[in-house]
């Protein structure tokens, strides 16, 4: 939001219980509102505070906690609060919804730094951790300060991890020592001698150790086929005998029946499933005859059932059976088994006779025989091998275990070795970026802290000049992070803190200068400056140029709002005595129930009053008089300081217009001109002195006129009264400019003049 301020309107906030409009004069960019306390300066400080920060800083450090409940007037709703500003480039405003303020639109929000009294001394006086909070956002410097941390952790990090190479750098040497020292030190340097173990093949011991594994498989195998041959062997006898003595049993049962029954029992058996299926036959089916088939199937049923001993013949038979059955399956059996052992012993036998049989490794004692049973026997004998076959290996591993140790233990230490080394290389660099780092932020805020304190010192020296006390120092504290100490140079000694030393009025006007030099860093062309009755303690030596460094200072700003109670300044304005043409004067009436927050008509200066009066229908000769008075003792007592005129002092010091006007000497009133600046940038003179002499002749009519009762009043014209006003009034605007009051600028070093040279006044000293 840019542009020039139009108008404010607030309603319902604090103590605007009525809707209160504040209009801004165009193309002014300061704005002094003038009322007594109560009449509602801090509401209006506080209405900008709300739109532009979303706070009403006023209630804060008063004790009442969050201050939320005291924004809205009385007898109102926060929702019934309204801010908005309105300006040349558009229009802006701020409610308040559950408990937050809302700028509509957000984008125009107004950007508003708000300074109050309480504010002053917690700039000067406050913790140095917390002083250095009201200016992190001008040397904030956190994004850099997280990166120096991320690289000092980097740092760190990089620094352990070096003590942690030189840590296994010593592992690996200690892993390797310990080989060398196993191997009986066969080669005088110790890492020679590992590199030349390692770049030797292992893949010797490997293949010895996957030939005694196959060995010990082919015994193995050759041990188990031997077991289930010798444990088929076994089951033989008995299975014998099981046969012989089911056959016994069979021909027992066979000599019980007829030697043709066996024979008969098998045709009737074999009949019986036929007449099953014809019962009535017409032929017999054996010899086809016809004249018995009658009722035949029935006497084969009753033949069969005839035979008793049948049941015991054919559960012999079974049982027989069976048990050859058995003993031919056994046969088979110890054939495979026996083939079982003839493979195994084939395979161990070429194992045996492989002519790279590895040193070391034990033999059979005798050769391996071709016969199943001898090599049952010989492995009985040579069991004892796969032990002593598992120990040779359990050796080569061991063996081969190591080798792959103490190569993984020269690679470690080379690898640790390289990384120390590329860790010794960085580690310098990164300590240098760091300390780069660290140099360039402290050089940065160190820069930001002298700017900001060169600007505070300047504002400062123009407030209290001559006294020694412009320069200024914002230091951050070296030993602590975000603590800010302010010193200040007094007279060639570093005082710190100035709080201990300085007064109340110059603390505040430091506090003040800090503020504002802040203020002004940040885009100050689109920020609206506002200062809530910060004068009350500053002296009278320094107000005026207080108030000198605050028009000033206004020109910088989008828009300057000052609200003050202090009378002399209200004086101060309307007399002249201070540069005003950008400003614009706002004088507050008494604050009411009623009314809330009121404007009143702003006391007119007394050149604008004198005319004023000039121009009444029907003239006021006492008024007129009584104003024209007042304003040329002003302008006597100008002229006569200026010119340093011989006037008389009296107890008390108040000078009349008699002691004053006479006591323009004939030489200087002779010599005084006024060349006033036209609009077309051409200078007009103006002589003083006709002015001046008859304004002595009628300065009587001041007293007889507007300053007593008097009954020559009632006798002379009313016209000499207006003549007198007139005359003053011609003087004072020839002498006065309605912008920039009064030429009392010596700087020229010929005349005096106002700040632009809007008037000159001649001549610079009094004529000799």
């Amino acid at each position: 939001m840019s542009g020039g301020l139009k108008r404010l309107s607030v309603e319902h906030l604090r103590g605007s219980l009525k809707p209160f409009t504040l209009d801004f004069e165009r193309a002014k960019r300061l704005t002094i509102i003038y009322g007594e306390n109560g009449s509602g300066k801090s509401t209006i400080c506080d209405a900008f505070d709300f739109i532009g920060n979303g706070k009403v800083g006023s209630l804060d450090g008063r004790g009442l906690g969050k201050t939320l409940g005291f924004w809205h007037a009385v007898g109102s709703f926060p929702s019934d609060v309204r801010v908005e500003l309105e300006s040349h480039s558009g229009t802006c405003s701020a409610v308040l919804e559950k408990g937050l303020v809302v700028a509509s639109p957000a984008d125009r929000r107004p950007s508003i730094e708000v300074l109050r009294r309480s504010q002053i001394l917690g700039l000067v006086e406050a913790k140095p951790a917390d002083r250095y909070e009201a200016i992190r956002r001008f040397v904030d410097v956190e994004n850099v300060e997280a990166a120096e941390n991320s690289l000092r952790a980097l740092l760190r990090s990089i620094e352990a991890d070096e003590k942690t190479s030189i840590v296994r750098i010593e592992q690996n040497r200690e892993t390797i020592s310990g080989y060398w020292e196993s191997a009986g030190r066969p080669a005088p340097e110790m890492l020679a001698w590992a590199a030349q173990e390692v770049s030797c093949s292992n893949s010797a011991t490997d293949k010895e150790i996957q030939f005694i594994r196959s060995l010990q498989r082919a015994m193995t195998s050759l041990r188990s086929a031997v077991s289930q041959r010798t444990a088929v062997k076994s089951r033989t006898v008995p299975s014998t005998e099981e046969r012989d003595r089911t056959q016994q049993e069979f021909d027992a049962a066979a000599s019980a029946v007829s030697a043709s029954a066996p024979a008969a029992i098998e045709i009737l058996q074999a009949a019986q499933p036929h007449f099953a299926r014809h019962p009535d036959p017409q032929r017999c089916p054996l010899c086809e005859s016809s004249e018995n088939a009658a009722g035949l199937a029935a006497r084969v049923a009753g033949q069969l059932a005839a035979i008793s001993s049948l049941g015991r013949l054919r559960e012999a038979e079974s049982r027989r059976d069976r048990a050859r059955d058995g003993l031919a399956a056994l046969e088979q059996s110890i054939v495979a088994s026996t083939e079982a052992v003839l493979r195994e012993a084939n395979e161990l036998r070429t194992r045996l006779a492989d002519p790279d049989w590895p040193e070391g490794v034990p033999k059979a004692a005798s050769d391996l025989p071709g016969e199943a049973d001898a090599i049952g026997q010989w492995v009985e004998v040579n069991v004892g091998l796969i032990d002593s076959w598992a120990d040779a290996e359990n050796a080569r591993a061991a063996r081969a275990q190591a080798g792959k140790n103490l190569a993984a233990a020269v690679a470690q230490l080379k690898k640790n070795t390289t990384l120390h080394s590329e860790i010794a290389r960085i580690l310098p660099h990164l300590g240098e970026a760091l300390r780069i780092m660290e140099s360039e932020r402290k050089a940065f805020v160190d820069a930001k802290l002298a700017d900001i304190a060169s600007d505070v010192g300047v504002l400062y020296e123009k407030i209290h000049p001559r006294e020694g006390l412009g320069k200024i120092s914002l230091v951050l504290d070296p030993k602590k992070r975000a603590s800010l100490d302010i010193a200040v140079d007094f007279r060639g000694s570093l005082i710190a803190p100035p709080q201990a030393y300085f007064s109340d009025s110059h603390l505040d006007t430091l506090g003040l200068c800090v503020f504002i030099a802040l203020a002004a860093r940040e885009s100050a062309d689109e920020t609206v400056l506002v200062l809530d009755d910060v004068l009350a303690s500053v002296d009278e030596p320094h107000v005026d140029r207080l108030i000198e460094v605050l028009y000033d200072q206004a020109q910088r700003f989008r828009h300057v709002v000052i609200t003050t109670h202090y009378q002399a300044w209200r004086e101060k304005y309307r007399w002249g005595w201070l540069k005003h043409g950008q400003c614009q004067w706002v004088e507050l009436g008494p604050w009411s129930a009623a009314s809330g927050i009121c404007s009143s008509k702003a006391s007119a200066a007394p050149l604008l009053e004198l005319a004023s009066l000039l121009q009444q229908v029907p003239p006021s000769p006492q008024l007129q008089c009584a104003s024209a008075g007042v304003l040329l003792e002003a302008i006597c007592n100008f002229l006569t300081e200026s010119y340093e005129c011989d006037v008389p002092r009296r107890k008390g010091g108040r000078l009349t217009l008699g002691d004053m006007l006479p006591k323009i000497p004939r030489k200087l009133r002779d010599a005084l001109k006024v060349e006033v600046l036209q609009p077309d940038q051409n200078y007009s003179e103006v002589p003083l002195s006709t002015m001046i002499s008859e304004l002595q002749e009628m300065m009587q009519l001041r007293n007889i006129f507007g300053a007593h009762y008097n009954d020559l009043a009632q006798k002379l014209p009313a016209a000499d009264a207006t003549r007198f006003a007139t005359l003053v009034h011609d003087l004072g605007s020839t002498l006065i400019c309605a912008d920039e009051g009064w030429p009392g600028s010596d700087k020229s070093g010929s005349y005096w003049s106002t700040k632009s040279e809007t008037r000159r006044l001649h001549p610079l000293k009094k004529p000799a």
